[in-house]
């Protein structure tokens, strides 16, 4: 059962929303919005309502509507999820406020807002492994910086361990790096960020 306050089947998506932007356009300076805040998000959960509304009632057009849908899952959900961040860190918050605008949790083990990336890394011959416990999450998604450079994001993956070979390197180079993370759930980047892992990788030559 999802502990997530966000439903994920349409019908109960679409109620939630309707409920939630009530709430906002009503509260939202009560919770320590400002009203930029307030419209945006509110104008974010209208785009969401109607697309739901469209995709249901154009069955000529249900497939192109379901794969915007889907895409609003992480153009839309995604600020509406920082909204309520924002919401559960002002000091009139509480949970009598995030119960009237369906905003707790559905279970205290796990909070998609707070929870925080975490893994470790070793060397297995000449990769690195990035070793993490899923911990009710889905993925992780991971990004590494070489020798003070660019972060280059590597990929997600499902299950540990994630194993990566720096290359274009010469023999005998020793390399600073720097690994990060974040968690996955439901597709949704979601909490924050990893602590930066260093790690220090000499490149050997190939067996």
């Amino acid at each position: 059962m999802s502990k997530d306050f966000i439903p994920e089947g349409d019908s109960k998506l679409y109620q939630w929303l309707k409920t939630f932007k009530q709430n906002l356009d009503s509260n939202g300076a009560s919770v320590g919005l400002s009203p930029a805040q307030v419209a945006d998000t509110s104008q974010l959960c209208l785009e969401f309502i109607q697309q739901i509304e469209q995709a249901g009632k154009l069955k000529a057009a249900a497939q192109a509507a379901t794969a915007n849908k889907r895409t609003m899952r992480k153009t839309h959900l995604q600020p509406i999820r920082k909204t309520i961040k924002f919401i559960k860190a002002q000091p009139t918050y509480s949970k009598t406020t995030g119960a009237g605008m369906s905003i707790l949790p559905n279970g205290e083990d796990f909070d998609r807002y707070t929870y925080k990336a975490a893994f470790t890394a070793r060397r297995n011959g000449n990769m690195i492994e990035l070793r993490f416990k899923k911990n009710g999450i889905d993925a992780m998604d991971f990004a590494v910086q070489i020798n003070d450079g660019e972060w280059i994001h590597l990929g997600i993956k499902m299950r540990s361990p994630f194993r990566y070979r720096p290359v274009g390197f010469p023999v005998g180079s020793v390399l600073k790096c720097r690994f990060s993370a974040t968690a996955m759930k439901n597709d949704d980047l979601i909490g924050e960020p990893s602590n930066v892992v260093p790690f220090l990788y000499e490149v050997w030559e190939e067996a």
